[in-house]
């Protein structure tokens, strides 16, 4: 009985892994019974409803991860999904909301939500972010990465491939 939910947890990723998403939902489901591992049935469900673009379902089963080492990961995940859905005010809410336990956690929310301000076209906040962000880590290459994102946003006509058109092929 002791190790019945992480057998249960750890079969259905297993399956999750191997593509088999109805054996491990069956193994997964079976493990929300028991509270030590819940957050990680959660998640797992949560990833294999997103996998089968079934967002509502995936949206319920990362909400329900408040705290714990899956919090962050399921924010991250759940902004994803709004992003995708445009209700990208619910995504920043969500990811200025997230208690990232490590730099690495600080820095992923960090860049979703420089993605999801350029995602809903609020380019000078997205930028004024940024800016602040490069301050305190000047040579990060995937902040560098959405500054320069930015940048080619402000000025289409830089990025623009010049049209060839017939009378110009040789």
């Amino acid at each position: 009985e002791q190790y019945k939910s992480i057998t249960l947890i750890l079969l259905g990723e297993v399956y999750h892994l191997m593509g088999n998403e109805s054996t491990a939902l069956k193994y997964i489901t079976q493990a929300l019974e028991f509270p030590e591992h819940r957050s990680a049935a959660h998640y797992l469900l949560g990833e294999i409803y997103q996998k089968q673009n079934n967002l509502t379902l995936a949206l319920t089963h990362f909400s329900t991860i408040t705290e714990g080492e899956y919090h962050v990961p399921a924010v991250l995940n759940s902004a994803v999904i709004l992003n995708k859905n445009q209700q990208f005010d619910d995504a920043l809410e969500l990811l200025r909301s997230a208690d990232p336990s490590d730099f690495q956690e600080q820095k992923q929310l960090l860049l979703l939500e420089v993605k999801t301000l350029i995602n809903a076209k609020n380019i000078a906040e997205a930028n004024e972010l940024l800016t602040h962000i490069l301050k305190n880590l000047p040579e990060d290459p995937d902040f560098l990465q959405q500054q320069r994102a930015i940048e080619l946003k402000k000025t289409p006509e830089l990025n623009a491939q010049p049209e060839i058109l017939p009378h110009m092929l040789p």
